[in-house]
């Protein structure tokens, strides 16, 4: 008598090797998964830091071009003045973000990411900002600096 083998299943080295090409697969794309979340985090970042940077130019910039005088006698503070009774200082507050305030009012915060220093100096007739920003995510510095040209003829510049 002759004994009829089926063959319906899979063999052990069959299961391994679908097994083994299925983990692959599985860290392949964790790993693709892992690496775009943290490029995604870096970018979050980075765009955080560009934005302030770009609010802290615009406003400043905005000012100091209609200011008649720019007073940066005091460190880490600049003064425009408009004419006798307007102005805005810009400088840093006690916990180290950037604000603004218009005719000696209310501190009005610029940006919710904290500053390590923030620096005005007038050079060759120009206004030098220079800036630190701390990052919330990493801790992480980012130093930047930016020149303003005072438009308005005649315009009374004030250093130490």
């Amino acid at each position: 008598m002759k004994l009829i083998k089926k063959n319906d299943g899979f063999t052990l080295i069959e299961v391994l090797v679908v097994i083994i090409i299925f983990a692959v697969i599985i860290i392949a794309a964790y790993n693709a998964y892992f690496s775009s979340s943290e490029t995604i985090l870096f970018n979050r970042e980075k765009l955080e830091i560009q934005r302030t940077q770009d609010i802290l130019n615009r406003w400043i910039g905005r000012y100091v071009r209609q200011a008649n005088e720019i007073d940066t006698t005091v460190t880490g503070e600049l003064k425009l003045l408009y004419n006798t009774t307007n102005k805005i200082v810009f400088g840093l507050n006690n916990d180290s973000f950037a604000y603004y305030s218009i005719n000696d009012g209310n501190n009005r915060i610029i940006s919710n990411l904290k500053l390590e220093n923030i620096n005005f100096k007038i050079e060759n007739n120009f206004l030098k900002l220079i800036a630190t920003i701390k990052s919330n995510d990493s801790n992480k510095t980012y130093s930047f600096e930016n020149i303003f040209n005072p438009r308005l003829p005649n315009v009374n510049l004030v250093s130490p």
